[in-house]
């Protein structure tokens, strides 16, 4: 019978340490899921785009961007979403927020010289 009772009192210790593993499993797999690097590349295998990273992205400067729209050799999208939009742009701007792109991507010419701006 001891025997019986020693097994018992073993089996609530058994399940604790069972959860506690099931545990630090999970934060271990909830930690890599959800990592930046993770959440890039599922943004960037939904979308079929590549991220970029902020230092991948040419710099322009306003004179040569005022050159490329006084010349119409740009493209000017307005990333501000549409409430600043609305309250000034510049004309002939296409309104596409940061959280449209992805879906509106593909309405741009490939070919086209695509200048952003969000100030």
């Amino acid at each position: 019978m001891s025997t019986r009772t020693e097994r018992a009192s073993k089996v609530p210790l058994i399940i604790v340490g069972l959860g506690l593993l099931l545990m630090v499993a999970a934060v271990i797999w909830f930690t890599r899921m959800s990592g930046p690097s993770a959440a890039s590349s599922k943004a960037a295998a939904a979308t079929h785009t590549p991220v970029l990273q902020a230092a991948d992205i040419e710099r322009v400067s306003l004179a040569e961007a005022k050159a490329a729209f006084d010349s119409k050799q740009a493209v000017f999208v307005d990333a501000r979403g549409e409430p600043s939009f609305s309250e000034g742009h510049i004309p002939g701007a296409i309104p596409m927020s940061s959280s449209e792109v992805a879906a509106r991507f593909k309405e741009l010419d490939p070919n086209a010289w695509v200048l952003t701006y969000c100030t």
